[in-house]
């Protein structure tokens, strides 16, 4: 799995199996939230255990804010 932020950031930098039902896929896809929108326990998703500032510029999943 990711171990830092250039493992979630850089396209195709870490391959996979994709374990949905007619997924072929091998390269995993990072999305990220703001933290206006934190991880509830009823996602499935992981949280990274680290907090930066967004100078990647990066969407939020949730909101679409920068």
């Amino acid at each position: 799995g990711p171990s830092c932020w250039e493992d979630v950031l850089i396209p195709n930098r870490i391959a996979g199996t994709c374990q949905s039902r007619n997924c072929h896929g091998d390269i995993a896809e990072f999305y990220f939230k703001c933290g206006a929108h934190p991880t509830s326990d009823s996602e499935t998703s992981v949280a990274l255990n680290l907090i930066t500032t967004n100078t990647q510029h990066i969407t939020c999943i949730t909101c679409t804010d920068i």
